[in-house]
C-alpha cells in the first residue's frame, strides 16, 4: 500500500487498512497560532452587571468558547452587537501556542462607559446554581455554541449576578481570527 502525503487519501483508507487522521478546528488553529484566549475573575455585587467591549479587528472572529463560573446562585449572560460606550481600559489576551503565534487584531476593553447596549446578537445564556450554602454557586461551563463575529465591530459582553448577594465570577474566551472557510 502507497500514500502520497499531501495528495488524497491512503490507499486502503475505505478498506479499514489505513488510518486518517483528522483534527478539530480549534486543535488546527492552536496549532496554526490564531487561536487567542483571555481570562478574569471578579467581583459582582448583588445584581450588578460587568460590561466588556470585545472589538474584533479587519478579520472574522468565531469565538470558540466562552467559560463562567460562579459562587451565587447564578448569572445571565449577554452579547450586544454595536454599542455605544465611551472609555474603557484595553487588556491583554493570551495565545494558547508558545512556538508559532500570530498577532491578534482584537482588542478587549475592561470598565468602559455604556451609553447604548447595541442589538443583542445572540441567544442569552442564563445559569442557575444551587440556592443552598452547601451546594452554592457552579464551576466554569461552556455557556452557549461557537458565535461567528463580524470584523471591525464592538461587541458588548455582559455578565449579570442574578443574586441578591455578592458573587465571584470567573470568564474565560476563546476565539479564532481568520477568513472563514465556509460557506465557499
Amino acid at each position: 500500500m502507497s500514500v502520497s502525503f499531501g495528495v488524497g487519501i491512503p490507499v486502503g483508507a475505505f478498506l479499514g487498512y489505513r488510518a486518517i487522521n483528522t483534527q478539530n478546528y480549534t486543535e488546527s488553529n492552536i496549532k496554526l497560532g490564531v487561536q487567542h484566549e483571555g481570562s478574569t475573575i471578579i467581583t459582582l455585587l448583588g445584581s450588578a452587571i460587568n460590561n466588556t467591549i470585545f472589538l474584533t479587528g479587519s478579520l472574522p472572529v468565531i469565538l470558540k468558547s466562552r467559560e463562567v463560573g460562579y459562587d451565587g446562585v447564578g448569572i445571565s449572560t449577554y452579547i450586544f452587537e454595536s454599542p455605544t460606550y465611551t472609555g474603557g481600559t484595553s487588556v491583554p489576551y493570551q495565545n494558547p501556542n508558545a512556538i508559532t503565534q500570530v498577532a491578534g487584531l482584537s482588542q478587549i476593553l475592561i470598565t468602559p462607559t455604556i451609553i447604548s447596549d447595541g442589538v443583542l446578537a445572540f441567544a442569552p445564556s442564563h445559569l442557575i446554581g444551587s440556592a443552598s450554602n452547601q451546594g452554592k454557586g457552579s464551576p466554569s461551563t461552556n455557556v452557549g455554541q461557537e458565535k461567528i463575529l463580524k470584523p471591525n465591530t464592538a461587541y458588548l459582553l455582559r455578565l449579570e449576578n442574578l443574586d441578591s448577594s455578592t458573587s465571584k465570577v470567573t470568564s474565560t474566551l476563546s476565539w479564532f481570527e481568520g477568513e472563514l472557510d465556509l460557506p465557499k
